[in-house]
């Protein structure tokens, strides 16, 4: 009895370790996207839509800059 309760528990965490591959490959992917969409808008050539995902790829970056200034920030005032 008790290998079967094991077993079980291997399946369950080798699906949720399965499952956490596959969102961060698709977030992978979605980064890799939003790139090629700035860099498709920044052509002059792209088409609406994609102009679209290049401005929120930069302003999610400029979000994600600008947190990571303020963390750096408020690192360096707490050593003094």
């Amino acid at each position: 009895m008790g290998s079967a309760w094991q077993d079980k528990r291997t399946i369950t965490k080798a699906g949720g370790a399965s499952m956490g591959v596959l969102i961060l490959a698709v977030v992978v992917l979605l980064l890799i996207g939003g790139c090629v969409c700035v860099y498709w808008a920044a052509r002059g050539d792209a088409p609406r839509w994609a102009r679209g995902v290049a401005k929120v790829t930069l302003l999610g970056s400029e979000i994600a800059r600008s947190a990571s200034r303020g963390s750096r920030s408020q690192q360096s005032s707490g050593d003094d």
